[in-house]
């Protein structure tokens, strides 16, 4: 079950104005595609972590970012981001 937390909220609020919808909209679908992911804040920013990072955002003064690891798996489509978890649970 996924859950929100009072740190990634606490970034939210002191975001700039334009980026909070945005990262608030990518909170929701990291959300949706991953139940189980987990929050928390690294390096002064919000991370999504299920069996590792899946993905991270930040808001700036003038833009805001995502990045996301494993980009490779992410690119060979979601059989292989399937394979590349099932190898994780071994």
């Amino acid at each position: 079950m996924s859950q929100r937390y009072p740190s990634v909220d606490a970034y939210l609020r002191k975001a700039p104005a334009f980026a909070q919808p945005i990262i608030e909209h990518l909170r929701e679908v990291v959300h949706a595609a991953c139940p189980e992911v987990e929050e928390c804040i690294k390096w002064n920013g919000p991370f999504f972590v299920y069996r590792g990072p899946v993905c991270a955002v930040a808001a700036f003064k003038a833009h805001c970012r995502i990045g996301f690891w494993k980009a490779d798996v992410l690119r060979k489509g979601p059989a292989a981001a399937a394979a590349a978890l099932a190898s994780l649970s071994r």
